[in-house]
């Protein structure tokens, strides 16, 4: 799948723009309007420090020292001090890598709209930091107070050069220090929380959409009518070379289906690349392998190809045919790679690595396209 460039700077991010990055489905750049933001943002900053202009988090410290200047001298140092004070590890849970580069998105969206006063050297930082596979480790603490203070500061640490509690996020840039009003924009923030609320948003809504799909299917087959509109309607099933349903696999990982007794048309490939007869047997069910089965086994165990046929009229083909089916799905954020047991040795994955949900719903809109 070609991935979907965001840029960022010149309007604020939608809630797919992202999810797209958090599910590494997005290259991140930054437009010319936002640098051109960044840098007006930060002439501000830079005149205040220069003025010595009491500011708060900029030429003053923070909370109870709040009317204490800082020493230009010492601006630096104060805001590399500030963000790894901040960065303590309490028990607890880390947020989920997909959580943290959504909130490292959502920091960058604020920063390259010019609405903090942060360098650009900063910006491009974030930027070069969305694009590897390697985002710090954040462990919320508290969504009150003090917000997300302690653990953007833990996401803050190695985006300066420093050793974290944790391993990882530097990134393939990091900076070699903070300037005048960075810190304070790094930590002060509800960036996690808005990621987590991001994400569980798209999450509800696409499950509302399979739920609506899945509403839509089941109507028919469990509460609709089980008879046709008419007799002409039924004299004219059942024709020559026509068919129920297409050929085709199942999305997800199983597909476990209860046929209804007598009934006919449920064929399958066999090796021989035959179409075969599932005749329905009582007492037993039919089960289907799905594509993320086939790409977790590296196809050792192969999507069941299928469709339904329309039999002759006097073997039920004007009859309604009716089957129960589950279709087993993994966790939305599952990542589904080739397991290393279903690789011969010297053997290559024929698949690279996909998030469940995801591509269940990549499935869905390319179907309905």
């Amino acid at each position: 799948m070609t991935p979907m460039t965001v840029s960022v700077g010149t309007k604020p991010l939608t809630i797919d723009d992202v999810g797209a990055i958090a599910e590494r489905r997005a290259i991140v750049t930054l437009s010319p309007d936002g640098r051109e933001a960044v840098r007006k943002a930060r002439a501000v900053v830079d005149r205040l420090v220069d003025e010595k202009i009491p500011a708060y988090g900029i030429t003053t410290g923070v909370g109870s020292q709040k009317d204490f200047s800082v020493d230009p001298d010492a601006i630096a140092r104060y805001n590399d001090l500030m963000i790894t004070a901040h960065a303590t590890l309490a028990p607890g849970r880390n947020a989920s890598p997909q959580v943290v580069r959504a909130a490292l998105a959502i920091q960058l969206s604020l920063f390259a709209r010019g609405r903090s006063g942060v360098r650009l050297e900063l910006v491009e930082s974030l930027v070069a930091r969305l694009t590897v596979d390697a985002p710090p480790a954040a462990r919320p603490g508290m969504y009150a107070g003090p917000s997300d203070t302690v653990a953007l500061s833990q996401m803050a640490v190695p985006l300066i050069g420093r050793a974290g509690a944790q391993p990882g996020g530097h990134g393939p840039a990091p900076l070699e220090g903070l300037t005048a009003k960075e810190a304070v924009s790094l930590l002060n923030s509800n960036s996690l929380m808005l990621a987590e609320g991001v994400l569980a948003i798209r999450e509800q809504r696409a499950l509302l959409d399979a739920a609506t799909l899945a509403g839509a299917m089941s109507m028919e087959g469990l509460r609709g009518n089980l008879r046709s509109w008419g007799e002409k309607v039924d004299q004219a099933r059942g024709q020559p070379g026509q068919i129920r349903a297409g050929a085709h696999t199942d999305y997800g990982s199983l597909t476990i289906l209860l046929p209804q007794a007598g009934s006919r048309g449920l064929e399958i490939i066999a090796p021989n690349g035959e179409w075969t007869p599932v005749p329905p047997v009582p007492g037993a069910f039919v089960i289907n392998i799905g594509d993320l089965m086939a790409r977790w086994t590296n196809d050792r165990w192969v999507s069941t190809v299928h469709r339904v046929v329309n039999p002759p009229a006097q073997e039920g083909g004007r009859d309604r045919r009716q089957s129960m089916a589950f279709f087993h799905q993994p966790n939305w954020h599952a990542e589904i790679k080739v397991l290393d047991v279903c690789l011969a040795a010297g053997e290559a994955p024929k698949y690279e690595p996909v998030l469940s949900g995801p591509y269940l719903m990549g499935k869905f809109k390319a179907t309905t396209k």
